[in-house]
């Protein structure tokens, strides 16, 4: 029997995919590992690049995105090992992940399951490393915003144990299927993972089953790895929210069905919350449908009180709302709230079609009629308010500087990278120099930038220089230096990047997708999301 299976379920994550794989075989050496891949039908090429660099790899391609949880079972049915290890495909493991997590495990033959510490893309603790149950009462903490005003409070934060000191070895209630090692005589005890989840939830679900089968779960920061969160399923074209919020539904219905007040509670919780979570990700349209609607309403009335002196009947409130109602359906019809926003000649052919439609209807209706000049002066007096207060959120709100940039490390796979970056290839991202290991390359300038300092001051440099983005090459320094250099002194807001050594200079630069839509006003000033992604060459 093989001492691990390492399962990957990846869609959509080639270049991620890619540095997980290399880190993952760096931190098996001296283990009997076999690892599969189990692709969820990607359309990036993830199965042909597992295939030409990775042949060792157990790849099971899909024809269907099956889920994590279906996609995971297929492989564990498989797998050989010892222990079982689900990890998602945008993880950079430490050299010594691996094999500190089954020296754990077989020191402990109590433990049924255990995780590492997760960090963040800046190096930050990643809070989902440890959680606790989502009982009625932590999850209404947590659905409600008390966690979030109370972190460290057991009561108030229990769902992530902001308690616990994260650098202490605890038993915890669950984990994170990010990156989850489960013992084999606990995996036959409780079964795979419950397909009823789409994603989302899967992962504490089986903690829970593990822990009523006997078994402790443990959480294991003496080793850590970079999780970059929410890869794949940022560029799925899977209902998130849904698949997010139902996973809570099914675990507990699953799990606390016995109390039909709390059951209820927590139902009616869910519902708000994900209404909340659709209205924010939506911003972008009905905020501005808002705005127009408003604008559309009081022109209306205010052209009627300025048309006649006075409000006379109640009934010119109704017809405006129907008015401002068909304009706004003829906007959208013009992709106003798709992007064109900002543009003169959309908005006009939308407005001059609902008022066409407006007018149309007055003549034939008699009920609904309204003065034409007020229908007239609001015509032209709409387009200009709605150019308006676009054109001030874009004043308000200044066009993103290119994002400031270093490369760590001095090697060809890093040339590669800064060269890509100079040849402007990112239009985002702005190269300002070099952070290196050896200090005898201080004072150098490697394709004519400067070498700012050495990697180990990382945290302090980017703070002076104000570097949002740093490129780390793995073939200068090894994964477990890269990852306690940036989680020793977390540079805040900077996403870090490991580039893996198999890097192709011909093919994609593994980049990081660049969100740089920021709060609402911003988003709103560019509603089509200014977030740019790798481009082939």
């Amino acid at each position: 029997m093989k001492d691990l299976s390492v399962i990957i379920v990846s869609y959509n994550a080639r270049e991620f995919l890619a540095a997980t794989l290399e880190s993952v075989f760096r931190a098996g050496d001296g283990l009997d590992m076999e690892v599969f891949v189990v692709d969820n039908a990607s359309s990036d090429g993830a199965p042909e690049m597992v295939r030409e660099r990775f042949p060792q790899v157990t790849l099971m391609a899909q024809s269907e995105n099956l889920g994590f949880a279906k996609a995971n079972n297929l492989a564990l049915a498989d797998a050989q090992g010892r222990y079982l290890m689900i990890l998602n495909p945008d993880c950079i493991l430490q050299e010594d992940t691996l094999t500190t997590l089954v020296r754990f495990m077989d020191e402990h033959p109590e433990s049924g399951a255990s995780g590492p510490k997760l960090l963040n893309r800046d190096g930050s603790f990643q809070v989902a490393a440890k959680r606790g149950l989502p009982t009625p009462w932590v999850a209404f903490c947590k659905l409600s915003g008390l966690s979030t005003m109370f972190p460290r409070s057991k009561a108030f934060n229990y769902y992530e144990l902001g308690h616990l000191d994260p650098d202490e070895v605890h038993e915890v209630e669950s984990l994170t299927g990010a990156a989850m090692m489960v013992r084999r005589e606990a995996y036959e005890a409780v079964g795979g993972l419950d397909e009823d989840y789409f994603m989302f939830g899967e992962d504490i679900d089986w903690c829970y089953s593990i822990s009523k089968a006997g078994w402790k779960v443990h959480y294991v920061p003496t080793t850590q790895i970079i999780h970059y969160k929410g890869e794949s399923t940022r560029r799925s074209d899977t209902d998130r929210e849904r698949h997010f919020y139902n996973a809570m539904r099914i675990f507990a219905r699953k799990h606390f069905a016995g109390n039909p007040i709390s059951t209820a509670g927590i139902e009616i919780g869910i519902y708000l919350s994900e209404i909340a979570a659709r209205l924010r990700k939506r911003a972008t349209v009905w905020v501005p449908m808002l705005i127009d609607f408003i604008i559309i309403l009081v022109s209306f009335v205010f052209g009627y009180h300025i048309k006649f002196g006075e409000f006379v009947f109640r009934e010119m409130y109704l017809v405006s709302v129907l008015y401002a109602l068909i304009t706004l359906g003829t906007l959208s019809a013009m992709g106003v709230y798709r992007g064109r926003g900002h543009r003169p000649i959309p908005i006009l052919l939308g407005m001059f079609a609902g008022f066409a439609i407006v007018s149309t209807s007055a003549y034939f209706v008699k009920s609904i009629a309204f003065s034409r000049l007020v229908i007239v002066g609001t015509a032209v007096a709409v387009p200009l308010l709605m150019l308006g207060w676009r054109g001030l959120v874009r004043m308000a709100v200044s066009r993103p500087q290119a994002r400031r940039a270093v490369v760590i490390g001095l090697d060809d796979t890093s040339r590669s990278v800064m060269e890509y970056l100079q040849n402007g290839r990112q239009p985002g991202l702005r190269a300002i120099g070099w952070l290196v290991y050896d200090p005898k390359h201080i004072g150098e300038s490697p394709c004519g930038l400067p070498v700012l300092g050495l990697a180990k001051d990382f945290a302090q440099i980017a703070e002076e220089e104000h570097i949002e983005e740093a490129f780390f090459s793995s073939k200068s320094g090894s994964y477990e230096k890269i990852v306690k250099l940036v989680s020793a002194n977390p540079a805040k807001g900077v996403n870090v990047q490991v580039i893996p050594e198999g890097y192709d200079p011909e093919g994609d630069v593994p980049l990081l997708e660049l969100d740089l839509g920021g709060p609402l006003l911003s988003r709103l000033a560019n509603p089509r999301g200014p977030s740019m992604r790798v481009r082939k060459r």
